[in-house]
């Protein structure tokens, strides 16, 4: 997967007090953590609560998987989730692809136009694909989030892929290696709705929020529904 942008590390003070909503430390819908499964979970990372803590672990290590959880067990609205999905990245805050890796623009000028004409893409990255680390996923890429197509927006495979959606599922893309040089080429292939996973479908739905209350203490942070991350304050 492509790599995720460091986040600055903050540090806040804690004290055994009562705050809002119920003493909840976060609550998805009418499902809370507690102080008291809080500061046990704290204690999973060998942190004393009763110490400062960390504000960037608490939110990505803590109270951000807590909150993804708890929207992953609710509900999905595949109907919704479909519609979003095959609008494109610019809608559903997500990208399912799949790749296929040939030695120079022609070839994959030429590999796109057959996929684009109704070949399947299975046959294409079997007969066209140079790069073995492909092989065992047929080409098959995790599905990413808004989150690592921002901080990736400048790469080209990221340029061609983000325009694509179930009307114009084919893209082209350079590839670099680390000195800048070009290495090959890269067609780009939008995965239909209907060949997502489970999981790719549970990521789709993250991707575009939750209908449902999400509280957070103010003193770790606020719950940002287009990246599914708690973020800090300010």
């Amino acid at each position: 997967m492509l790599p995720l942008a460091l986040a600055a590390v903050a540090v806040v003070s804690t004290s055994c007090s009562t705050f809002s909503d119920s003493d909840s430390v976060a609550r998805v819908g009418d499902v809370s953590l507690s102080q008291d499964e809080f500061e046990d979970t704290l204690r999973g990372f060998e942190v004393d609560p009763s110490d400062a803590l960390d504000a960037e672990l608490v939110r990505s290590q803590v109270l951000t998987p807590w909150i993804q959880e708890q929207i992953a067990a609710q509900p999905i609205d595949e109907s919704a989730a479909r519609a979003s999905y095959d609008a494109g990245y610019e809608t559903s805050g997500a990208l399912c692809l799949a790749v296929i890796v040939v030695e120079d623009e022609v070839t994959a000028d030429e590999v796109a136009a057959d996929i684009d004409e109704g070949r399947p893409f299975e046959e294409s990255f079997a007969e066209s694909n140079i790069d073995e680390s492909q092989a065992a996923t047929g080409g098959i890429l995790e599905c990413v989030s808004q989150e690592v197509i921002e901080a990736n927006a400048e790469q080209p495979f990221i340029e061609a892929s983000v325009i694509l959606d179930a009307d114009d599922p084919v893209g082209t893309a350079p590839l670099f290696g680390a000195d800048g040089a070009e290495v090959g080429w890269v067609v780009v292939h939008f995965r239909s709705f209907d060949d997502l996973a489970d999981e790719d479908i549970a990521i789709v739905a993250a991707a575009q929020g939750t209908s449902a209350d999400v509280y957070v203490d103010p003193r770790y942070g606020t719950f940002d529904s287009t990246t599914s991350q708690v973020v800090g304050l300010g």
